[in-house]
């Protein structure tokens, strides 16, 4: 489903949800502006969108799309009011080129003793077109040291714990309590297929943005 019948202005709001009649039989995405998206496994009754703070005053697309042949019957979409200021805090930068899982980063425990429940990390990446053929690129974050994967996007997550990302050059995974818990302890450990990753940054709610009414 596509909907054109845009563009709108979203700055009040914190999110965009697609609440679906029926558990989903396969992979599905939600896009704004090709710009933010999130993938949700099969299975799934809700599938949310955060703006985290990105620009969201012309939203010009929005698009919900299954991963292969599929009938989603969708019973609302609805949007969450709370535009929510997220402060950034640089945790790692470097230029680490994933290729077919040839390359990876750790990032120090050390970076998360500020990090609290619902902080999210953001992955700054490109997508890597050195080989031609390749036509999907992934996430794979996990505790240092383990196979553990993050639980803050275990719906997002397929069935070796990767996470499917798109061309928007931003993925995003809110922190649990226990993923605090455990980084903490080891660190994080990043790998992935085919994406070329420049910066993390940490994202902490500062408060909501009062938002200018009309007089």
């Amino acid at each position: 489903m596509r909907d054109r019948n845009l563009p709108v202005d979203w700055s009040e709001y914190e999110s965009v949800s697609v609440e679906f009649a029926e558990p989903t039989s396969v992979g599905t995405q939600l896009m704004i502006k090709d710009k933010l998206r999130v993938f949700g496994n099969p299975g799934i009754t809700t599938l949310t969108c955060y703006f985290d703070g990105q620009d969201v005053s012309q939203v010009d697309e929005v698009a919900i799309q299954s991963s292969d042949s599929s009938t989603l019957k969708i019973k609302r979409v609805y949007l969450t009011l709370g535009a929510t200021v997220w402060d950034s805090t640089p945790i790692w930068e470097g230029n680490c080129v994933f290729g077919n899982w040839e390359k990876d980063f750790t990032i120090l425990s050390e970076k998360f003793m500020n990090a609290q429940p619902g902080d999210k990390l953001e992955f700054l990446y490109e997508i890597d077109r050195s080989d031609p053929t390749v036509e999907y690129w992934q996430f794979k974050p996990i505790y240092n040291g383990t196979e553990k994967m993050l639980e803050g996007n275990a719906d997002q997550q397929n069935e070796w714990g990767c996470t499917p990302v798109g061309e928007s050059g931003v993925f995003r995974v809110r922190l649990t309590a226990n993923d605090i818990k455990e980084i903490r302890k080891v660190g994080m450990f990043v790998n992935g297929y085919f994406c070329i990753v420049s910066k993390v940054n940490l994202l902490k709610k500062g408060g909501t943005a009062e938002m200018p009414r009309l007089q």
